[in-house]
């Protein structure tokens, strides 16, 4: 029997050798890169079982290659993803598409979630009929939270941006807007879509185009990183805004600026009212230079000079910039005396009130001895604390001397008064003593006229003695005072219409009078005053015409005005101004 193969069975048996050696290679390749491929890879039959896994899938999700094969996938996959995974797997079967990517979590053997992204392509056999997925995992869950966090922060910055009271603004290097915000598009009365692409040269005051213009040149310096920029803005309203920008050059690989990032802040507000602020400023300036008084600002606690006025010079004598070099003139050129009363004016812990004044004396520079009238306030910052003290100084020395002069005089004239009164009275208490002792002693020889006549004589003397009474007090009223009480002016008029009896019975004058009130007044003043008004109208009356005299009041602006009227010949208006001058006579008759 011929046991030697044929040579075709050698043949066929050499290609099948070298075709299990390259089946073999070609496993052997597959092999390798499958189990070392960096991303997960699966191989799944179409009923959802593992046929296969790699170590990266396996260390994905924490299980061993036994553990995967012996599940499905649908155990693996996130309840909330089996629905998409499902339907992808669908599609592949029924050959509507070659290749499903999609995103997926897979769970994780301690409960965790993996995030991937996966791409599916289904292997066939000859005959076209399903044979097993082929599933390429990528873990992105880093990738993911990464992802989600720039676009939180992609949110959040466009929120604040949305939000921000400030003007916000991307333009390219010619100047043409790429980005506005809606602060933006509120100041410049446009949407972002009308603006993107339109220059921002076209929003701008037109006296500041060729300013701003310049800032953009300076780019060209690659040292310049930022800049300050104001300028003005005018809005389709036509208002304009006062911006104060800050820019941000953004570079290109190539260095060139390919686009600028500015942040505005309307400042339109602030600078009307930094100009209000100046105006305001310089009207106090002008104030206090021309002010008669000497205006001034130490600061607390150290006293520092901030201000003085123009006449500083006029009152002490030294200039204002001697006063500022040298700010301790403002407390050394106080008299010894009153050094005392300026440290309490200048010390906040003991100033009761915010506003006190007093008067002290100063030495000028030319050692002139001063009154002034100094009257401070001080000055708080918003948290109560003393910052400053603002002071108004009057040269008040010449009427010092006047007001020394006068008490002087006042004295004499109280003196004057009360001699003169007490020379006055004597007679009078002669006149009445022996009229009263001639009613006694020859009372019985005399008829009722000569009573009356007497009685007359005595209260005539009486009242005469009242009325130098009345002087004499007058007279201390003007030099020293009196407290006033509540007077009942009805009283005192009647008072002095008994003073007058004599001469209204004499011309035949008519008194009338309405109620009057009560009155804060000197009783013995406000007497002489309605008698002194009344013998007035019954002394310059018309030729021929009885006297006819009305007293009446009325409530004006809280207080009483009392009226004397009469039909007598009146006041020529040019004597308006001495109505009330003692001892002047307006009339020659």
């Amino acid at each position: 029997m011929d046991t030697e193969p044929s040579p075709d069975l050698a043949r066929e048996n050499q290609d099948l050798r070298r075709q299990l050696a390259a089946l073999q290679e070609a496993e052997d390749r597959f092999r390798l890169f499958f189990d070392n491929a960096p991303i997960g890879k699966t191989i799944t039959a179409p009923d959802g079982t593992l046929l296969r896994v790699n170590p990266a899938f396996c260390a994905m999700v924490g299980y061993t290659a036994d553990e995967l094969m012996a599940a499905r996938f649908a155990t693996l996959t996130h309840p909330g993803d089996v629905a998409i995974s499902q339907d992808r797997a669908a599609q592949l079967l029924a050959g509507t598409i070659d290749t499903a990517t999609f995103e997926k979590r897979y769970l994780t053997r301690t409960g965790g979630v993996v995030w991937t992204q996966v791409s599916v392509r289904l292997q066939r056999d000859a005959a076209g009929a399903p044979r097993y997925f082929i599933t390429h995992v990528i873990d992105v869950t880093e990738a993911r939270t990464q992802r989600l966090a720039l676009r939180e922060a992609e949110e959040a910055y466009r929120t604040f941006l949305d939000n921000t009271e400030d003007v916000v603004t991307i333009v390219d290097a010619a100047g043409a807007y790429r980005y506005v915000n809606q602060a933006a598009e509120r100041a410049l009365g446009r949407p972002m879509a009308d603006l993107v692409g339109r220059s921002m040269f076209a929003s701008l005051h037109p006296d500041d185009v060729a300013r701003t213009r310049a800032a953009f040149a300076r780019w060209d310096d690659e040292r310049v990183r930022t800049a300050v920029l104001d300028n003005r803005v005018v809005g389709a309203d036509g208002v304009v805004r006062d911006l104060s920008w800050t820019l941000l050059p953004r570079r290109g690989a190539d260095g060139a600026v390919d686009s600028i990032w500015s942040i505005g802040r309307d400042v339109t507000a602030r600078n009307l009212a930094d100009a209000a602020l100046r105006a305001s400023e310089a009207r106090f300036r002008r104030i206090a230079e021309h002010a008669p008084d000497m205006i001034y600002r130490v600061s607390l606690p150290d006293h520092r000079v901030e201000y003085v006025s123009p006449v500083v010079e006029r009152i002490l004598g030294y200039t204002p910039a001697e006063i500022y070099a040298t700010p301790t003139l403002l407390s050394t050129c106080v008299h010894p005396d009153a050094r005392a009363v300026r440290r309490a004016l200048w010390d906040p812990s003991s100033v009761t009130a915010r506003r006190t004044g007093h008067d002290l004396q100063i030495i000028a520079k030319d050692g002139t001895v001063k009154w002034i009238d100094e009257r401070t306030v001080v000055v708080h910052d918003d948290a109560g604390a003393p910052v400053a003290i603002e002071g108004i100084v009057a040269d008040i020395t010449v009427r010092k001397r006047a007001m020394q002069e006068l008490e002087r005089s006042n004295r004499e004239l109280e003196q004057f008064a009360y001699v003169a009164s007490h020379d006055l009275q004597e007679p009078l208490r002669m006149v009445s003593s022996y009229t009263q002792l001639l009613a006694r002693r020859y009372g019985d020889a005399l008829d009722q006229d000569a009573h009356d006549f007497i009685g007359f004589a005595v209260d005539g003397a009486t009242r005469m003695q009242r009325l130098i009474q009345d002087l004499l007090a007058y007279s201390r009223v003007t030099t020293r005072g009196r407290p006033l009480g509540d007077v009942d002016a009805g009283a005192a008029l009647t008072g002095a219409l008994a003073n007058l009896q004599a001469a209204i019975d004499a011309s035949a004058a008519v008194v009338t009078q309405e109620p009057l009130p009560h009155l804060p007044a000197d009783a013995g003043q406000l007497t002489q005053l309605f008698q002194n008004l009344v013998a007035n109208a019954i002394k310059f009356r018309r030729p021929g015409e009885a006297p006819r005299i009305h007293v009446g009041c009325r409530r004006v602006a809280g207080a009483w005005e009392v009226a004397v009227r009469d039909e007598g010949i009146g006041i020529d208006p040019r004597f308006f101004d001495r109505i009330f001058t003692i001892f002047r006579r307006l009339h020659t008759q």
